[in-house]
């Protein structure tokens, strides 16, 4: 069998006496620094316990030099009473927590499930939790109220977020009512269709006359996408161009006009209107806005503080 050259192979290094002795110190240095944590902490605890002794070694020396009895017994009841407060309030709040604790350590969701209920059952958030925060369960309270449980469905606070999209969806509401009461009184006027032409807007074209009312009709005419697009904003729908087709052609908003008769005068008017119309429109969102944000009652203000505290408007979980 071949002997196998081995002169090429590294050999594994020993440590050398410096390494170890490095090795050591560095160990010795963790060592020290653990025990000297040790003494921090005991050290600690030992100026915790001075202190005490501190604070009663001063109310004994504010004892006058000849305390009778009373003055000492005075004293003993005055010290035991301060310890005997201390035991209360931490007693009184390890019972808070206990009497709680079915309500505080449920999770999030059904935190928020049982306050609402309580205020399906007709009581205000706060004091509906103030109440499952004392030990009362949803059953105890439903049966001091003479309701029943089972008849109940949720009603949860709303949120930060919620109240955003109530306060945007009153905006659009807002503006389609406005854009809508001009629209509406505008193409009321020429409503009477045949094949898509009102024959009275046709009449009114070919002789010229009532060019402020035939704008009113284009302009009216020519938003009827925009308003059709807002209704479907608020709806939560698809706000698309088949969409917006569709549902400005269910509305009666169509209206089929021959261009070539649209006078000057008509088409000025019908400018203006649309210019009018939409910016009378537009405003109404950010003045929904800055009605939500004017705190005129203390009611209001207490809401929009709630509304501050994100998902937990009643600061809770």
């Amino acid at each position: 069998m071949p002997e196998i050259d081995t002169s090429s192979y590294k050999l594994p290094t020993q440590p050398g006496a410096l390494d170890t002795l490095g090795k050591l110190q560095t160990l010795k240095q963790q060592e020290q620094s653990i025990e000297g944590q040790r003494v921090n902490i005991d050290k600690a605890k030992l100026d915790l316990v001075n202190q005490g002794m501190d604070y009663l070694m001063r109310e004994v020396n504010s004892l006058p030099p000849n305390a009778t009895p009373e003055d000492l017994e005075k004293f003993a009841d005055k010290t035991l009473n301060a310890q005997l407060k201390h035991l209360n309030a931490t007693s009184n709040r390890s019972e808070d927590m206990t009497l709680g604790s079915g309500f505080d350590k449920l999770p999030t969701n059904e935190k928020k499930r049982a306050v609402g209920l309580t205020t399906a059952m007709g009581l205000d958030p706060v004091e509906g939790t103030q109440m499952l925060r004392s030990g009362l369960t949803l059953q105890e309270i439903a049966d001091a109220r003479g309701v029943n449980l089972e008849d109940f469905t949720p009603v949860y606070p709303l949120g930060e977020e919620n109240i955003k999209q109530l306060q945007r969806r009153t905006g659009f509401v807002n503006e389609i009512k406005n854009l809508e009461g001009n629209l509406a009184g505008a193409m009321g006027e020429y409503q009477n269709k045949i094949m898509g032409y009102s024959l009275d807007q046709v009449a009114d074209a070919l002789s010229g006359e009532n060019p402020d009312k035939q704008g009113k009709v284009l302009a009216a005419r020519a938003l009827q996408p925009e308003l059709a697009a807002l209704r479907l904003k608020v709806a939560g729908g698809n706000i698309g161009i088949e969409a917006i087709n569709e549902l400005k052609s269910k509305s009666l908003g169509d209206l089929k006009i021959l261009e070539s008769l649209v006078d000057k005068p008509t088409y000025i008017a019908m400018q203006k209107y649309m210019t009018k119309w939409l910016e009378e429109a537009t405003n109404e969102f950010p003045r929904t806005q800055e009605d939500y944000g004017r705190l005129k009652t203390r009611q209001q203000k207490s809401a929009a503080d709630e509304s501050d505290m994100g998902d937990d408007p009643l600061g809770l979980f």
